[in-house]
């Protein structure tokens, strides 16, 4: 959406470098080349809570929206330009990572540390660990799964362990038997030796 309102804009010339901003050039512009720096070690622009930038991607953020709304803004178009071009999100939600980001974020793993148990430390990736297995255990009982063969084989080229812990031995249910059952076997086995 943003980047169709910059390219309307662009279409009629609009000149971003002569936009006025009202408020300090060099201190948004050094908030912006960190925020640039983050998106070179991070692979995105969602600052975290806890980084020195969260305040001021909030602050942007709110400004973004007075401007939608009609209201005086301090962010100017040329900041718009610049923040979507990096590719900063002016909403609030987070943004969904598709399940081929994540593959890839376990392939870079599995890269740096030689294996795909992904440390519970490690929330998103972890949690796409663990929903994957989860995911593989219906596809394995035949239920509604959204893991299909190519994801399955996928998985299954970069190593991916689908069971983890001690593995649980198939049981049949109709090899289980009450403890009544299994009394009378045993007075049986007994009366026989």
């Amino acid at each position: 959406v943003v980047r169709q309102k910059i390219d309307l804009l662009q279409g009629i010339n609009f000149d971003f470098e002569a936009a006025d901003y009202s408020r300090s050039d060099k201190n948004w512009d050094e908030k912006f080349q960190k925020l640039q720096e983050y998106k070179e070690e991070n692979g995105n622009c969602d600052v975290k809570k806890n980084h020195e930038l969260y305040n001021w991607a909030v602050y942007q953020r709110v400004q973004y929206k007075l401007l939608r709304e009609g209201k005086k803004s301090s962010l100017a178009a040329l900041g718009i330009q610049k923040l979507a071009d990096l590719g900063f999100s002016f909403s609030n939600r987070p943004r969904c990572v598709s399940w081929r980001e994540r593959m890839e974020q376990l392939r870079q793993f599995k890269e740096k540390y030689g294996h795909v148990r992904v440390p519970k430390r490690n929330k998103a990736l972890g949690n796409f660990v663990v929903r994957e297995r989860k995911n593989y255990k219906l596809f394995m009982r035949g239920e509604r799964s959204p893991l299909t063969d190519e994801k399955l084989a996928e998985l299954e080229a970069i190593g991916f362990e689908f069971q983890v812990g001690p593995i649980q031995p198939y049981r049949d249910p109709s090899m289980i038997k009450t403890w009544d059952e299994r009394f009378k076997e045993m007075l049986e086995f007994k009366e026989s030796n």
